[in-house]
């Protein structure tokens, strides 16, 4: 029996090599449909006495204006009902989602203010040349690591701090999402798909611990709308989302 194999194990203590990942086809994706329910039902139900959707509203709509298909509306509306706060809630900390300052490469990162930064320009259509520079910098060295680090020494060459702090993993899942839907990068698309895989390989009482939101949530629908709209048209893919 085929299951999906990348969420079985706790990704940040044993990194998946995809390297020789085997090609099994239509039946990948249905498998891969069927996981990602399964988690977004986890999120769900880890997360259903939390009433705080609200405050990624914001977010919700800006991103809406990039997420055209309707395939996305419909999957967002089975699960929000939104209003139109000023700001969003970035997991435990409020970061008002302005223009921060600029980011130079000869200087040490702060992981989170540089992608809350990048989230910014996405949703506000501002700085393509800036989303492009750094997320692909983050991208190379997740890429290499398999890890988000809090900090990052000048040129986003070595990662310091903490590896295991999942609203970094969130915000950058949500950044390749949004990139993806404006950009098409497949690119990006495969990092986003890796970078889903390690959230949904933690375990529940880590991500209680962790979360004060539904972001997980939100990230796995983005994605699955994504997925969804790609392989509409691919032979033996007969998923439904229900």
């Amino acid at each position: 029996m085929l299951y999906y194999e990348y969420t079985k194990e706790n990704q940040l203590r044993k990194a998946h090599n995809y390297m020789y990942a085997p090609y099994l086809g239509g039946d990948f994706i249905n498998i891969y449909f069927n996981d990602r329910i399964k988690n977004l039902n986890r999120a769900d139900s880890i997360y259903k006495k939390q009433h705080d959707d609200k405050v990624y509203s914001y977010f919700i709509n800006k991103s809406n204006k990039l997420f055209s298909d309707s395939l996305h509306q419909d999957l967002l509306n089975k699960h929000y009902n939104i209003d139109s706060p000023e700001v969003v809630l970035l997991a435990e900390k409020k970061i008002y989602l302005s223009n921060l300052a600029p980011f130079n490469i000869k200087n040490d990162i702060n992981t989170l203010e540089l992608l809350s930064s990048l989230i910014f320009n996405l949703i506000n259509d501002y700085d393509e040349d800036f989303v492009k520079k750094w997320l692909d910098l983050l991208v190379q060295r997740f890429e290499v690591t398999k890890k988000i680090y809090t900090k990052y020494q000048a040129g986003l060459v070595k990662g310091s701090g903490e590896s295991d702090k999942l609203q970094l993993y969130c915000l950058f899942a949500l950044s390749l999402s949004l990139y993806f839907v404006k950009k098409n990068s497949l690119k990006h698309l495969s990092t986003l798909l890796k970078v889903s895989d390690l959230l949904c390989s933690i375990e529940n009482e880590v991500l209680r611990r962790t979360f004060s939101s539904r972001m997980f949530s939100l990230i796995l629908l983005f994605e699955i709308s994504i997925i969804m709209t790609l392989s509409k048209k691919l032979k033996g893919v007969d998923f439904v989302f229900e």
